[in-house]
């Protein structure tokens, strides 16, 4: 549960990718709970819903590709750049967090309204690369009718 009284499951439904938790620790940048595990790759999530229109936010934060990490050999804008689809209608194209954020270590929250299961009752959002790995820190969906 976090500060806001909202309850969160652990990382569900996807098929594909990595996971990490980014170490909140030591003298770097500190990040909200929320977005400190990652799954990053070309993955999806096959979430299973009733039938009805929801809401879907998705939570992001650039950690890696970084000026102050020495290990990455790309820091900053263009050097994760992904798509996001629901049911394969195109979410965000082209997204690049650091670009969207501003810079690392930054929330960025997209929100999707009207989005509908598939015939065996998912969403099923997919997150495919463009260049290097895609990346999610959270995944909300709201019964719309609720």
């Amino acid at each position: 549960m976090d500060a806001d009284g909202t309850r969160w499951s652990g990382d569900n439904y996807f098929v594909g990718g990595r996971s990490v938790l980014y170490a909140n620790t030591g003298p770097g940048p500190k990040v909200p709970a929320l977005y400190t595990g990652e799954r990053h790759g070309n993955f999806s999530y096959a979430i299973p819903v009733s039938p009805g229109s929801y809401t879907v936010r998705l939570h992001f934060l650039e950690s890696f590709f970084t000026p102050s990490t020495p290990d990455a050999f790309c820091q900053g804008e263009g050097c994760r750049i992904f798509n996001v689809t629901c049911n394969g209608v195109m979410l965000l194209q082209d997204f690049d967090v650091f670009r969207v954020a501003h810079g690392p270590f930054r929330p960025v929250v997209r929100e999707f309204h009207g989005l509908r299961p598939n015939g065996q009752g998912k969403l099923l959002l997919s997150f495919a690369p463009n260049v290097n790995y895609a990346e999610v820190r959270a995944i909300e969906v709201t019964d719309e009718a609720k």
